[in-house]
Formats: C-alpha cells, sequence, structure tokens
C-alpha cells in the first residue's frame, strides 16, 4: 500500500462510515480493485474507523459530553444505595433506596452500556472467522445482499415514536445481538442496529443517534483488542506511517461530511440505499466469478 491508495481509502471510509452500507465492505471492494493485499488489513480498517470516530465525537460532543456525565452520576448513586445496603444490614435498618436513573440520557447511558456487552462478546469470539472471510469479495457481495434485503423491509415498515424511557433493557441487549452478528464483511453494522431499532419502534432521529453511538465503544474496544494481536502482523514503521495517513484522512473527511450524512440517513427512504446495496453486492459476487 502506498501514501494515495490510503488517502483513498480513508476518503471512502469517511464517505460511508455514517450511512447504513458497510464501509469495511467498500474497503474490501476497492483493496481488491487496486491490488492491495496486506495481513494487516483488519488492523487498518479499525485504524480508520478509529479516525471516523472522532467525527463522531466532534458531531455528538453533547450528546457524549452528558452522556458521560450521567454514566458517573449513576455510579456514585449505585455506589451510594450499595451503602445504604450494607448499613441496613448491618444495622436492621430500613433506609430507603436512591433513583439510579433520573432522565433520559441516563436511560440512554443504560441502554449503550447493556447494548455493548453481547456486541463485544460476538466481536471476540468471531475475530477469526473475520479474518478469513476479510479479504474475499464473494463474502463481502452476501453480506451487502443480505444488508440490501434487511433495508427493503426497512423501507416498508411504518415508524414508531419511542425515545429512550419507552426503551427496555430486553431491547438494548437484542440489539447488541444484531450488531455484533454485523461484524462480518459487507453487512452495514449501521444499518442492522438502525433497521432494528426501527422494527421495535423508535422513532428515526433515535434511531439513527442509536446505532451512531451505539458503535463507540465497539470500535474502541476492537481497537485495544487488536492492539494486543499487533506483534502478530508485519506492520514496519513506514507502513504505520501510510496507515496514519489514512486514519487521517478519514478523520478529516468525516468531519466534514457527518452532518450530511446523519441528515442523509434520517431522512432519506431506506429502499435507496437498500437498492445501492442490491447493485454493489451483485457486482461484487460477479467480479469473484470474472476476476478469479
Amino acid at each position: 500500500m502506498n501514501v494515495l491508495q490510503s488517502i483513498l481509502l480513508g476518503i471512502v471510509q469517511g464517505l460511508t462510515e455514517f450511512l447504513p452500507v458497510s464501509s469495511s465492505g467498500h474497503l474490501i471492494i476497492l483493496e481488491n480493485i487496486l491490488g492491495i493485499e496486506s495481513e494487516s488489513s483488519l488492523f487498518f480498517h479499525l485504524m480508520l474507523h478509529m479516525g471516523t470516530l472522532v467525527a463522531i465525537f466532534w458531531r455528538f460532543q453533547k450528546d457524549l459530553r452528558r452522556l458521560g456525565m450521567e454514566t458517573l452520576r449513576m455510579i456514585y448513586r449505585g455506589l451510594r444505595n450499595l451503602k445504604i445496603f450494607v448499613t441496613n444490614k448491618r444495622n436492621g435498618s430500613n433506609e430507603a433506596y436512591g433513583r439510579v436513573i433520573y432522565n433520559n440520557y441516563g436511560k440512554f447511558a443504560s441502554l449503550l452500556m447493556i447494548t455493548t456487552v453481547p456486541t463485544a462478546m460476538l466481536g471476540f469470539v468471531s475475530r477469526y472467522i473475520v479474518l478469513a472471510a476479510g479479504t474475499s469479495t464473494m463474502a463481502c457481495g452476501v453480506g451487502f445482499l443480505l444488508t440490501s434485503i434487511l433495508l427493503f423491509v426497512l423501507g416498508y415498515s411504518k415508524f414508531g415514536k419511542k425515545i429512550p424511557r419507552n426503551t427496555t433493557f430486553d431491547q438494548a441487549m437484542w440489539i447488541g445481538i444484531c450488531q455484533g452478528l454485523a461484524v462480518f464483511p459487507g453487512v452495514s453494522s449501521l444499518g442492522v442496529t438502525i433497521a432494528v431499532c426501527i422494527l421495535m419502534g423508535f422513532n428515526r432521529k433515535y434511531a439513527v443517534k442509536y446505532g451512531i453511538l451505539a458503535s463507540v465503544p465497539v470500535i474502541a474496544g476492537a481497537f485495544l483488542a487488536e492492539l494486543t494481536h499487533l506483534g502478530e502482523l508485519q506492520v514496519t514503521w513506514s507502513l504505520a506511517g501510510i496507515y496514519l495517513v489514512g486514519t487521517f484522512v478519514a478523520a478529516i473527511t468525516g468531519i466534514l461530511v457527518i452532518r450530511y450524512m446523519v441528515s442523509v440517513t434520517e431522512k432519506k427512504k431506506f429502499l435507496n440505499f437498500a437498492l445501492y446495496g442490491l447493485v454493489i453486492g451483485a457486482a461484487s459476487i460477479i467480479g469473484n466469478f470474472i476476476f478469479q
């Protein structure tokens, strides 16, 4: 891989990360077209995702700040209730416990934490399967088609009115499971998460925000986990520099387009994305047989 290829892949990552199409799938197809072969492609993809993570922090900084503060407050309230429990047991008293979740942001933070657990577990156990399928345009094409089918179903579904206070913890767990199953090439994690949220009755804006913010701990966790395998990868200092250039470009591109892309995802009909996924999925599968 050279610097120009890294820049191109960074731009593609920044443009596709916030749409219900697979950004990793686009990267795999483009790498195959450009003839890029690397044993550290998964690590590079995670670095590009870390780049667009910067854009998420920029666009949703107020939401993330409030979520972080509410998380700290919930931890404090939980510890205070634990102290009350110990005191009640020790003294035989009956002091009342305080509420842990006070508002929508507190509920949203707790929902995201629950969603993260099954996603992280499924991502961990499926790492080697993802690595095996990571360079296959066939697997990528199938992933695009599966996402397309889901978006077609979503396109004919009615949107609900649920916001965080109407969302159950069971629903958060199932969202996490579905997001964890969307780690395979060509399957859009954002598309799957948004689809599941809307099918559960979320309103469109909340579903999109949930899908994007639920990816934050997953991307960060996957990147940190991949660092433990860095010694197994053939990443030279020059290649690391090329990767960093792509990451920087992905971050800048993401910051420039995230507002528009999120607006498109919220307002456009999902049938448009379904048709796009159908075309690129079919092209990937056909191309796999022609150029094999």
